[in-house]
């Protein structure tokens, strides 16, 4: 296996939405190639495609154009299952509206992914609550969503991403509900498992010392690649 090779690798992957009149192409002409221990921060205005992006190279949704391979894999023309499996293994994915299981507790909601993806019990659960004593949750991890902050259900959201371990982490404004300590301490845990685990993090960005933590910059306008503005 060439340890260069990228994680994720797209070429020219666009969307769009509706169809005749009403069609609206989000995304257009994006290349990037993602590889371990890589922090890329993915920056534009509002509606600039970031979430697409996201969307797209997390096997959420597929490209109406351009190719898109995880671990070399072709993903684009994938069936539906194959897709999920391979998400499931190599992709963690921090959703900007947390999509945590409001029924569970937020030490179920994180361990749920390494239950699903065959791990024990007890296994799910030791990694879960390491992960929320790392986030500061742990006297939160038997309470449920609707008992929490915020800014406590981006941490859990994001310790449920980093549970099965995956090689790429895809984060949608990651530190928009967090006060500036806790905007700190995600952006350390990013660094760390950039460097120690060789862990792979792709984050779309408003926050200014996020994206200054990445290794390079992707920037967006109106769904296609633009310079960096200047001053940025």
């Amino acid at each position: 296996m060439n340890v260069d090779a990228p994680l994720l690798s797209a070429r020219g992957i666009g969307k769009s939405y509706g169809d005749g009149p009403s069609r609206v192409r989000a995304l257009e002409g994006i290349d990037l190639d993602v590889r371990a221990g890589e922090i890329v921060a993915v920056c534009g205005p509002s509606g600039s495609g970031k979430s697409t992006l996201l969307n797209l190279l997390g096997l959420l949704d597929r490209p109406d154009a351009g190719t898109l391979a995880v671990h070399g894999q072709g993903a684009e023309r994938m069936g539906d299952r194959a897709r999920s499996r391979l998400r499931r293994g190599a992709i963690g994915f921090v959703f900007q509206s947390f999509h945590l299981i409001r029924e569970l507790s937020l030490l179920e909601n994180v361990a749920l992914p390494a239950r699903i993806a065959g791990a024990s019990g007890r296994e799910a659960e030791r990694r879960a609550r390491a992960l929320l004593a790392q986030m500061g949750l742990s006297p939160r991890e038997r309470h449920r969503p609707h008992q929490v902050s915020g800014g406590e259900l981006q941490r859990a959201a994001f310790a449920r991403a980093l549970v099965n371990r995956p090689a790429v982490v895809l984060c949608d404004e990651p530190t928009g509900n967090l006060d500036g300590e806790n905007r700190q301490r995600l952006r350390e845990m990013i660094l760390e498992r950039s460097a120690s685990d060789r862990q792979a993090f792709v984050i779309a960005t408003h926050d200014p010392k996020m994206a200054r933590i990445a290794h390079r910059r992707l920037w967006l306008a109106d769904g296609r690649p633009s310079p960096e503005p200047a001053g940025a």
